[in-house]
C-alpha cells in the first residue's frame, strides 16, 4: 500500500538532511556538576544555619572540608564548557562576545540578586559583596581575551597560575604588607588577598 504525499510535503527535507547541529549532553560533566551542587548544598545549609566550619566533631569537620572541592569544581566546569561551546561556534569572536556577555551578567546578579539572597538586606548603598559568581564572571571576560591566544601560550599561563599560588604560600604575609602600602592595594585585595576596601567613593565591598 502506498501513501500518496502532496508536492509540499515531498519538497520538503527530512529532518537529518537539514544539517543542522544535534547537541547531546555528555553524561560524565552533568553527574560532576550535581555532585558539586549537592557539596555546594551541604555548606550552604551549615552557614544559614550559623554552625561553623571546621568543627568540633568529624562529621562536622568531613562536610567542611569536602566542600572546598565545589568552587574549584565551578570554575574547571565553566572552563571546559567554554571549551565545548567554542568548538561549536564557527570563529573565536563569537565565543568572546558570548563570553564578554556571560561574565558581564553574572558580575551583576552576583552584585543584585545573589547579594539580596545571601543577606536578606536592600541597602545596596552599605555594602557589597563579591564572590564566586562575581570571580566567575570575570574569569570570562579575562577568557575573552585570553582564547586569542595559542593553545600552549594558555596551557603555560593556566600551570603558571595553579603553581606559582602555591610557590607564594610562605611569602604572603611579607608579601601583603608590602602591598598594602602601595598604590594597587585594592587590585591585590581583588585578585589574591581578600577583604574589604572601598573603591572609587562607593560603598564597600567586601571580596570573599
Amino acid at each position: 500500500m502506498t501513501v500518496a504525499l502532496s508536492p509540499e510535503a515531498e519538497a520538503a527535507p527530512a529532518p537529518q538532511a537539514t544539517g543542522a547541529p544535534i547537541r547531546e549532553r555528555i553524561g560524565s560533566l552533568d553527574i560532576i556538576r550535581g555532585a558539586v551542587m549537592v557539596l555546594m548544598a551541604i555548606d550552604h545549609v551549615r552557614v544559614y544555619a550559623g554552625v561553623p566550619a571546621g568543627g568540633p566533631t568529624p562529621g562536622l569537620f568531613f562536610t567542611r572540608w569536602v566542600t572546598h572541592f565545589a568552587a574549584p569544581a565551578f570554575f574547571f566546569l565553566a572552563g571546559t564548557g567554554t571549551f565545548l561551546h567554542g568548538a561549536s561556534l564557527p570563529s573565536r569572536g563569537m565565543l568572546s562576545r558570548f563570553l564578554l556577555t556571560r561574565g558581564a551578567w553574572l558580575i551583576v546578579l552576583e552584585m543584585t540578586v545573589i547579594r539580596l539572597s545571601w543577606t536578606f538586606n536592600i541597602d545596596y548603598g552599605h555594602y557589597m559583596l563579591a564572590g564566586v559568581i562575581w570571580a566567575l564572571g570575570w574569569c570570562m571576560i579575562l577568557m575573552a581575551v585570553l582564547i586569542h591566544l595559542p593553545l600552549p601560550a594558555i596551557a603555560a599561563l593556566g600551570i603558571a597560575i595553579v603553581f606559582g599560588h602555591n610557590l607564594v604560600d610562605p611569602h604572603v604575609q611579607a608579601l601583603g604588607r608590602s602591598l598594602s602600602q602601595s598604590g594597587t592595594a585594592w587590585l591585590w585585595q581583588v585578585l589574591y588577598f581578600g577583604g574589604g576596601f572601598k573603591l572609587f567613593g562607593g560603598p564597600p565591598l567586601l571580596v570573599l
